[in-house]
């Protein structure tokens, strides 16, 4: 089984406030380790809403609630490094983020997201764009599903995930989001 054991371990280790001891498993590296690929997977959808250009329909409300989450992440660093805390912030951000992702500008996301790894380190501005080819298999595929054209849809599904690849879907718009680990 491969995992980013360091990174892994980082983020465990965020998960203790300051002087107080911890006892490290197998299973809670696995866990943090499964957690930081749902954070790179959440920045991959953020950058394939970025490259394609959706549009995005930008609520002020929403855009200044963005705001409050880097001052919160912000009064956990300067409160003796309550790196809890300001994990719990991040997953705040991303769940609001994700319940308003055709609300709010991807372009801030990406920048609150790499200000926030500027303490965190988990290396989010070296996470790799989703190359051109993956991006038109994606849009064949969600125009295919429009037209009700499901077999070859799920052929086109079929080659994205050999890719290393997944999609998640509705209606409105698609993601694509790279396999870790």
């Amino acid at each position: 089984e491969q995992w980013r054991l360091p990174l892994s371990y980082r983020y465990y280790v965020y998960g203790f406030a300051y002087g107080k001891t911890a006892s490290l498993s197998i299973e809670a590296l696995k866990a943090a380790d499964n957690a930081l690929k749902s954070l790179y997977n959440f920045e991959t959808k953020i950058h394939f809403i970025q490259d394609l250009d959706v549009r995005i329909d930008c609520d002020q409300v929403a855009e200044e609630k963005l705001e409050s989450f880097v001052e919160e992440f912000d009064k956990c660093i300067h409160n003796n490094l309550d790196m809890p805390k300001a994990m719990e912030v991040v997953w705040n951000f991303v769940k609001f983020v994700n319940l308003n992702l055709l609300k709010i500008s991807p372009n801030k996301v990406i920048e609150i997201l790499l200000d926030f790894d500027k303490v965190l380190g988990f290396g989010f501005s070296l996470n790799n764009p989703i190359s051109q080819e993956i991006i038109e298999l994606g849009k064949q595929r969600f125009s295919l599903k429009q037209s009700q054209k499901y077999e070859e849809a799920d052929s086109i599904r079929d080659k994205i995930e050999e890719k290393g690849y997944y999609l998640e879907e509705n209606k409105e718009y698609f993601v694509i989001n790279r396999y870790h680990g």
